[in-house]
């Protein structure tokens, strides 16, 4: 048996000439259906969407719960007044901007 010819012979049977690759170059054909800065772009649009999400959350939870303690702690109002100056604010700061980056990159040409 040559080298040309197949170990069991099926090719010579079926009419299929055989193949040499010492010669060719192999080539890719096929290329990437998604790059690296696509999947980059997608996992950061979802960061921005989760961290969004959660602060939008955590701001909630502070109105929600600052209303619920002056409705049934109405004497505690001076202290949570206080309270809410040192944490609602920068909490409305910090939402706002990240909802405004979130926003802005969202619509931002690529």
């Amino acid at each position: 048996m040559s080298a040309e010819e197949s170990a069991d012979g099926h090719e010579e049977q079926l009419g299929i000439p055989p193949i040499d690759l010492t010669v060719e170059e192999p080539t890719a054909t096929a290329k990437p259906k998604v790059g690296y800065s696509q999947v980059l772009a997608e996992h950061g649009q979802h960061a921005r969407m989760f961290i969004a999400r959660t602060l939008i959350i955590v701001l909630a939870i502070v109105v929600i719960g600052s209303t619920a303690l002056v409705a049934y702690f109405p004497q505690r109002e001076p202290a949570l007044e206080s309270y809410l100056k040192l944490v609602f604010t920068p909490l409305v700061t910090l939402v706002s901007s990240v909802i405004g980056f979130y926003f802005g990159s969202h619509q931002s040409p690529d």
